[in-house]
Order: C-alpha cells, then sequence, then structure tokens
C-alpha cells in the first residue's frame, strides 16, 4: 500500500484534537501549520470518516422524538421527558417547564399566564434566578369555584413575585352570563388595559384542557353540563385560555367565546412564544388538537403522551378519531 501522508497528518491532527484535547493553535503552533489549515484538515478527516462523532443520549432524553415532533409540528421545540410508571407526571412537566423559563426568559419579556394543575407546578417549581422586571400578565378570567391555587390570578401573582414586578390581573369572571356583560366589562379601562398587555406578551405559558367530564373545568362546574354537551356535538377536543377548538385547532364554539373573558386563539398565536405544558394520555387529543391549531411552538410533554398523540395522528389520517 502506498505511503500516504496526507491521510496520516489529517489522523495525527484529529488524534491531537479530539482525543488529547489540544487546541487548534497548539496543533498548528507543533506542527508548523496555519490555524486555518488545522481547521480546514478537522473539517476534511469529519467528510471522509477518519473522525466519526457519536453521540449517546441518557436513556431519560428523547431527542429522537423531540426532533420529530418539531418537523411533524413545525415547533421552535420539543420538550419530552421519559418518566417512569411511579413518576409524578406533574412534578416532572413542571420542572421542565421552570427549566424552559428560566432558559429563555429576559427583563424585557412579557409574560402572559393561564391557568390550571400543571401550570401550578411550573410556577411551584421556579425559583428566583437573578431576572427582575420582567412584566407578568394574566390571560383569563377568574374561576367561581375551587382550585384557588391553580387559578390564573394566583399564578400570575406568584409568578410577579418571582421577577419582582407587579402582576397585570383581570378582575372579571371567566364566563359572563351574556355578550352584553362581557362587552359592558372590555369597556372598563383597567380590564382593557389588561388585555391589551397580554396581546403584547411575548412569552404565553399556557396548560391545554381536555373534554373529559373529569377535566377541571366540567368537573367543578365552571362550565355546566350543556355547555359540555353541545362542544362535544361541535367536535371540541380540548381548550386553551378556556377557548376550545376540535381536532384542527379551529375554534369550534362561538355562542360561548362571545361569553369568555380571555385572549383569543388568533391573539394568541400571534404571540412569539407560547408555550405549551401539558401531558398524560388522556389529553393527547387535546394536545394534537392544538398542535395542527398552530396554537403553541414550544411543546412540554411526557414520553407516552407524546407517542399517543403521534399514534393518534396516523388514524386521523386514516379517518379514524377515537382514542
Amino acid at each position: 500500500m502506498p505511503w500516504r501522508d496526507h491521510e496520516r497528518l489529517l489522523t495525527k491532527i484529529s488524534t491531537m484534537y479530539y482525543i488529547e484535547e489540544k487546541s487548534q493553535q497548539e496543533i498548528a503552533e507543533s506542527l508548523k501549520l496555519s490555524r486555518s489549515k488545522v481547521c480546514r484538515m478537522l473539517a476534511e478527516a469529519k467528510s471522509a470518516g477518519i473522525v466519526q462523532i457519536v453521540i449517546k443520549p441518557p436513556f431519560s432524553v428523547c431527542n429522537d422524538l423531540e426532533a420529530r415532533f418539531e418537523r411533524q409540528f413545525n415547533l421552535r421545540e420539543a420538550i419530552i421527558i421519559n418518566n417512569h410508571e411511579d413518576d409524578n407526571i406533574l412534578m416532572l412537566l413542571g420542572q421542565a417547564g421552570a427549566d424552559y423559563i428560566k432558559r429563555i426568559t429576559t427583563a424585557d419579556d412579557i409574560i402572559g399566564i393561564s391557568w390550571g394543575q400543571t401550570l401550578f407546578h411550573v410556577v411551584n417549581q421556579l425559583q428566583p434566578f437573578g431576572i427582575s422586571g420582567t412584566k407578568v400578565v394574566q390571560l383569563v378570567g377568574g374561576l367561581s369555584k375551587g382550585g384557588q391555587n391553580v387559578q390564573a390570578a394566583e399564578l400570575a401573582r406568584r409568578l410577579g413575585e418571582l421577577f419582582n414586578s407587579n402582576p397585570m390581573l383581570l378582575h372579571c369572571p371567566a364566563v359572563v352570563t351574556s355578550p352584553q356583560v362581557k362587552q359592558g366589562l372590555l369597556e372598563d379601562e383597567n380590564i382593557k388595559r389588561v388585555f391589551d398587555l397580554g396581546k403584547s406578551s411575548t412569552i404565553a405559558l399556557i396548560g391545554i384542557g381536555s373534554m373529559s367530564i373529569e377535566s377541571q373545568l366540567f368537573k367543578h362546574n365552571h362550565l355546566n353540563p350543556e355547555w359540555h354537551s353541545l362542544l362535544t356535538a361541535r367536535g371540541a377536543v380540548g381548550d386553551v385560555c378556556m377557548r376550545f377548538y376540535d381536532k384542527d385547532g379551529l375554534p369550534c364554539c362561538e355562542e360561548l367565546d362571545e361569553l369568555i373573558m380571555s385572549i383569543s386563539l388568533e391573539n394568541l398565536k400571534n404571540i412569539r412564544t407560547v408555550i405549551c405544558v401539558a401531558g398524560g394520555i388522556e389529553k393527547a387529543e387535546a394536545i394534537l388538537g392544538a398542535l395542527k391549531g398552530g396554537i403553541p411552538n414550544v411543546l412540554i410533554t411526557d414520553k407516552k403522551t407524546a407517542e399517543k398523540i403521534l399514534e393518534l395522528e396516523i388514524e386521523y389520517r386514516k379517518g379514524g378519531r377515537s382514542i
């Protein structure tokens, strides 16, 4: 076999850089080469297969599944936790959500927040991290019964405390009795100011509700059974900020929308970063609808739910709908 000094040099440079962890400048000085030539030869070594980089993610990481979600649903980022049977999924989702908020938030951001148990765990696990002055705004009005800790106003207060800022709160119910009452409330300067700030949010932190009769909205009678029947008949699969949508993520109940005091789906989708934190296979259909409607551009969920979402997507393509 003929002597090939070029291949030998490629191998030597690669060994020095990747194994011996020498800098490109150190290699250049040692071998009497220019730094730019060392850089080119390292690139050539990878191209020629002399250097092959293998990444072995730990068992808890779901990179392939995350990448598939990002491609299939045009997401900026998917974060999928690989949980075990005995794990507290809400706490794990909460920690993942808190970590993401810490990674992306600046003092110049405006965070809009909805309500729910999952978001309670996000806020509960978020500790001060050196960012102060970030504005916080409530995206949906108050609920009449139960679950004080998971209401949007309380979550906004807690989030505001973390950023040393006074949150903008919606002092109105989430559901009103008539379109006329809603119109009157929207004419209130304070309420209008909060809604305007909500539409100007740079980050929205949202949960997703399912159509299960055991979901928070229906279990605590925030919406009566008649609404559940009508929404089901209209093909509703879930809600964001009490805005219900069908399997394609489209609004499906104008009558109810006219009574809801919250940001609209259209305005929500205009926010730069919409983070959906939701998990559990019972929410798979609702999450899929939100994804197909382009509501969130960041999804934080668990592996089993993610796999169920992909199964449902295949069923939809074949004309099925059951879960």
